[in-house]
């Protein structure tokens, strides 16, 4: 009677089977499906094949992948413009001694509300809540370190029009802390950039 047995390789143990090209002991001949004769060992294909470092040398490598990756977020937000370092305060900003920053300009006052989430990237500020009147508006902010301060946007009632169409605006920004002076310049920048891009037109891209 045959036997239903698979024979085996030289050199295998029972239970191990060879594909023609596998590796189960040092090397194999793509062309046998062989061992070749230094074949003293067989490997363990499972992930622990591989170097798993301990639990404490893991975290520590995770930690230092996640300082990589903000370093690098950095260098992209400086090099591309994306943070405050690449952006600019207009020279027609009058600043105040108290800090206080102030431009005005000619601007569709339909275009205020749409235009001020401009100026709070520069700025690194939110807005928290706004109160509207027909000539005035105004928003308190709170900047990424805690930091509040104001954002007034004021129109003169009766005043004549541009041949746009447009009015005469006026932007003031004043925040709290070191950096208040710089955040102010940069918010009613940022804002007078896109009501400036924004006049006379339904819409325009931003640049």
């Amino acid at each position: 009677m045959l036997s239903s047995k698979p024979s085996l390789h030289p050199g295998h143990r029972e239970g191990q089977h060879t594909l023609p090209g596998s590796v189960t002991g040092g090397q194999t001949s793509r062309t046998t499906g062989r061992p070749t004769e230094n074949a003293t060992h067989t490997l363990d294909f499972t992930m622990t094949t591989f170097y798993t470092p301990p639990p404490h040398q893991g975290i520590a490598r995770r930690a230092l992948a996640y300082l990589l990756m903000l370093f690098a977020l950095g260098i992209c937000l400086d090099s591309t413009g994306c943070g405050t370092a690449q952006s600019s305060i207009s020279p027609d900003v009058v600043v105040a001694p108290d800090g206080k920053s102030t431009l005005a300009l000619w601007a569709d006052w339909d275009d205020v509300d749409a235009s001020v989430g401009s100026g709070m990237t520069p700025a690194e500020a939110a807005t928290l809540n706004t109160t509207s009147a027909d000539d005035r508006r105004t928003w308190s902010l709170l900047t990424i370190d805690n930091h509040t301060g104001e954002l007034v946007v004021t129109r003169e009632p009766g005043a004549p029009r541009d041949a746009r169409g447009c009015e005469r605006l006026t932007l003031s920004a004043q925040i709290d802390g070191t950096q208040g002076k710089t955040r102010a310049g940069l918010m009613v920048s940022g804002i007078a950039k896109r009501l400036t891009q924004l006049a006379g037109v339904e819409w325009a891209p931003r640049r």
